[in-house]
């Protein structure tokens, strides 16, 4: 007896519209990437404008002062005109920053879902022992852009063997390029996935909510990445500039018995910091 053809056709045609349909999806993908890329580029750009004018301004006050001059004539062409150019600059930057978050808002939306987001972080003592903590990750209205590049980097599994740290000191614990078995630098690997930084310093009124400054995670300057942090005190005056995109709900008891251990008078690791290894990072399913 032969084998019915029309339902080899029919899997046949499903395997040519799922190949259209996975190949649709890396093009508008790609595509989000290079608008990221040119908006990026493009603040940048303005912001070095900014700048520009910024110190053509000094120069002009400089310049009066050594000239004796008491006053500058603030209605004057010139001064009007620069002034001008430095608003035009900064509202096209807004509108740059607020394109990057509708698109990141969009494309996370897509990908992974409207969310709550959360992810598992897997760590690796020197004893080879497993543990793990959880964050959940900033709304998205509230910090699109930073959730999705850091949700871009754990696609990308860019953190997997590097290093988590706490220096001897400090409030924070730190993840940082560095592998641990080498202690070398692996940046160049948020550098080849066009992953090292943000596009802007992303902030929110709203985030995180007052009273859950412990524990946030956020990247690290500005405009932040490839590091993010984990903060560990109340007060965070130093890190209010930064982007804090989540928040350890879970696990924070393994944050506080490896890191903090150096306060215990009976451990020998008092006056040196604390490394964990970043086994893996991955998406929680909703």
């Amino acid at each position: 007896m032969s084998i019915p053809w029309i339902p080899i056709r029919q899997t046949k045609i499903q395997i040519h519209v799922q190949k259209q349909y996975v190949q649709k999806l890396v093009k508008e993908q790609q595509e989000s990437i290079q608008e990221l890329d040119r908006c990026t580029q493009s603040i940048k750009e303005l912001r070095s404008d900014v700048e520009t004018l910024t110190r053509d301004n000094e120069s002009m006050f400089r310049d009066v002062n050594q000239n004796g001059e008491t006053a500058m004539d603030f209605d004057s062409k010139q001064y009007l005109e620069v002034e001008k150019d430095e608003e035009t600059y900064l509202k096209r930057i807004d509108a740059l920053e607020k394109h990057i978050q509708d698109e990141s808002y969009k494309e996370v939306e897509n990908r992974y879902g409207s969310g709550p987001h959360r992810v598992k972080v897997v760590l690796e003592d020197n004893n080879g022992i497993y543990s793990h903590f959880v964050i959940e990750l900033a709304m998205l209205m509230e910090m699109p852009h930073a959730v999705d590049h850091f949700l871009q980097m754990v696609d990308s599994r860019l953190w997997e063997g590097l290093a988590l740290v706490h220096g001897t000191g400090s409030d924070v614990i730190t993840a940082t390029p560095m592998t641990m078995d080498s202690h070398s630098w692996a940046g160049q690997r948020f550098v080849d996935a066009n992953l090292t930084q943000l596009a802007f310093a992303e902030f929110s009124s709203t985030y995180p909510p007052p009273h859950h400054h412990k524990y946030s995670v956020a990247f690290a300057g500005r405009p932040g990445g490839p590091d993010f942090y984990i903060n560990l005190e109340d007060e965070v005056e130093i890190h209010q500039h930064e982007s804090t995109f989540g928040m350890v709900l879970e696990g924070r008891d393994v944050l506080d018995r490896f890191f903090l251990q150096r306060d215990h008078p009976e451990t020998d690791s008092k006056n040196r910091a604390q490394m964990m290894t970043i086994h893996r990072i991955s998406l929680l399913a909703p």
